[in-house]
C-alpha cells in the first residue's frame, strides 16, 4: 500500500491523537481534530490505538463530527490491515 499520505501531521504523537479522539467535543479548539486523529493513527499500529480506533466506532453519538471521526476510524483500521475487528464491532 502506499504510504505517502499516512505522516500529513508529522508533529501530532499518538498520545495526542489518542486525547482529541477520548476528549469532549466542546473541549476541542477545532472540531475537526476527531478526524485528523484518527486519521493520523494509521502510523501507530499499537494495541492502544487500535482500541481507542475501536471505541470511536462504537460512539454512537449523531452529531456530524463523531460520524466522520467514525467513517475515518472505519477506514484506519481497514488501512492497519485490522478488518476482523470491524467486522466483529459491526456485526456485534
Amino acid at each position: 500500500m502506499d504510504k505517502r499520505f499516512f505522516n500529513l501531521f508529522p508533529g501530532l504523537s499518538e498520545e495526542k491523537a489518542i486525547f482529541l479522539l477520548e476528549a469532549p467535543l466542546e473541549e476541542l479548539e477545532d472540531k475537526s481534530d476527531r478526524y485528523i486523529a484518527a486519521s493520523h493513527l494509521v502510523n501507530f499500529p499499537s494495541v492502544r490505538s487500535i482500541n481507542v480506533l475501536i471505541k470511536t466506532l462504537q460512539d454512537t453519538n449523531p452529531v456530524l463530527e463523531h460520524k466522520i471521526a467514525r467513517r475515518k476510524a472505519i477506514e484506519t483500521l481497514g488501512r492497519l490491515n485490522e478488518i476482523g475487528v470491524i467486522y466483529r464491532v459491526i456485526v456485534y
